[in-house]
């Protein structure tokens, strides 16, 4: 017998025992013993482990929030769509050559004195929500919301969270066959 025989032998005698029984420390016991063999998972197995994914990411709730953000996958959902604003924002700041926006301007009227060397606030906004009004994904385009989520998205690249990283991880999507 060669190693092959053996790795088939095991890992068929857990398929078998996970097809009649589902129960997860036989997936364990496989996933577990094909990292320990260095060998690749068996697809039974690979799309065992990927269906306890998605049912962990649709159904499963954090704890301690309540909600409608309390599910995992609605809170990705709604930093992904803070996140679209964010970089809208940031696209407009650098077509215009500024690293952040400027403050807002002043109620009342201008002075004299006062320079309009530049875009202001509120014209990088209007031009940020134009470029998401047809991205479905941005969720609302409201003035307020461009604003809030490039507050709320800064603030937590600044303080190094990793959770509006989203450009550092390649989203995979089923490829459509042509």
């Amino acid at each position: 017998m060669n190693h092959q025989e053996f790795y088939d032998g095991y890992l068929n005698g857990w398929k078998k025992h996970w097809e009649e029984t589902g129960l997860l420390p036989i997936l364990f016991s496989a996933v577990g013993m094909c990292g320990e063999w260095k060998i690749p998972l068996p697809e039974w197995a690979s799309v065992a482990v990927l269906n306890l994914i998605i049912d962990n990411f649709n159904t499963k709730s954090m704890p301690g929030v309540k909600g409608p953000h309390a599910r995992l996958k609605s809170r990705m959902t709604k930093d992904y769509a803070h996140y679209l604003r964010w970089s809208a924002v940031r696209s407009c700041l650098f077509l215009a050559g500024l690293d952040e926006l400027p403050e807002p301007a002043k109620k009342g009227r201008p002075s004299i004195n006062s320079k309009s060397d530049g875009p202001t606030r509120d014209s990088l906004i209007k031009e940020a929500m134009q470029l998401l009004s047809k991205n479905k994904y941005a969720q609302s385009v409201t003035r307020e919301a461009v604003e809030e989520s490039y507050t709320t998205v800064s603030d937590s690249r600044a303080a190094g969270e990793d959770r509006f990283r989203f450009e550092d991880f390649q989203l995979i999507a089923p490829q459509s066959a042509t």
